[in-house]
């Protein structure tokens, strides 16, 4: 177990029950869901976009994983993987409040899944401006490539097709006045306010109020560290990447095993906020 955690019966139970019967499964369906993915990407926006936050989750809820793994081992301490593991956390928990908004309404999932894809536009010609006219080494190597000019031309001209579908608003009296200029996401507001459309702003408050210190390197949480144990950590990471899961068998109808059916059904059901639902899936 984990040297520093001064872990209580209850937890040592959590974690075993974690390691051995519920990370198999999560990524048994994780696998699943994601080979099934790569039959259809490409068949429509909402598919790749959910594709996209869901391969992001897979990564981040391996990664997280290693660390877990690391800190098992004898002479390993958690305390020295657990604010970057609340980092990897943090990563998951924004990619999946987003994949839910995309996800949320039948309605305006295409929309919002071409929203999403299309602000890769925005990303490179802010990218791009914010190297060149800088005065460095990296500033000066782009701005002498050969391949800048024919560069510079495709990125404006994406930027341009696209950028009307952007509008950053700013709020006078309450008020959202007229466009003044391209937003810096591609949805509209914060996270907290798509986490609030989807009905999971308590949860989304709850853990960035606890990761926020960790990431900030407050000197609470530096002191103390991130208040949850390495299990929950994982658990929290199972039912996010249980939830992304879903979305894509959902929005594409996927015919996926009776366990891997059974594991989304049950991470679905799980309470992030409260005790964190330690059952295996059945």
């Amino acid at each position: 177990m984990h040297e520093n955690t001064s872990e209580s019966p209850d937890a040592v139970v959590l974690e075993s029950i974690y390691v051995n019967l519920i990370r198999p499964r999560v990524e048994e369906m994780l696998l699943e869901v994601i080979k099934l993915y790569g039959t259809v990407a490409g068949a429509r926006n909402s598919t790749r976009a959910l594709g996209y936050f869901l391969t992001r989750g897979y990564f981040s809820w391996r990664s997280l994983n290693i660390l877990c793994d690391w800190a098992a081992v004898p002479g390993n301490q958690w305390r020295f993987v657990a604010h970057d593991s609340v980092g990897i956390l943090r990563c998951l928990m924004d990619g999946h409040v987003q994949a839910a908004y995309l996800f949320h309404d039948p309605n305006e999932r295409e929309v919002r899944a071409k929203l999403y894809l299309e602000f890769e536009h925005v990303e490179r010609f802010d990218q791009a401006n914010a190297v060149i006219g800088r005065d460095n080494q990296v500033s000066r190597w782009i701005a002498d490539s050969p391949m800048r000019p024919e560069g510079e031309k495709r990125i404006i001209a994406e930027f341009d097709r696209v950028k009307v579908n952007y509008p950053r608003r700013v709020r006078n009296a309450g008020k959202l006045t007229k466009p003044i200029k391209v937003r810096d996401k591609w949805y509209e507001g914060t996270l907290r306010e798509l986490a609030r459309v989807i009905g999971w702003e308590d949860e989304y408050i709850i853990y960035v109020k606890r990761f926020n210190g960790s990431i900030h390197a407050g000197p609470w949480a530096i002191q103390c560290g991130p208040p949850m144990t390495p299990s929950q950590h994982c658990l929290l990471a199972a039912t996010l990447v249980g939830r992304l899961s879903g979305f894509m068998v959902e929005n594409e109808r996927m015919c996926v095993s009776a366990a891997v059916r059974e594991s989304i059904d049950h991470l679905a059901k799980a309470d992030p906020i409260g005790k964190l639902n330690a059952t295996p899936p059945p």
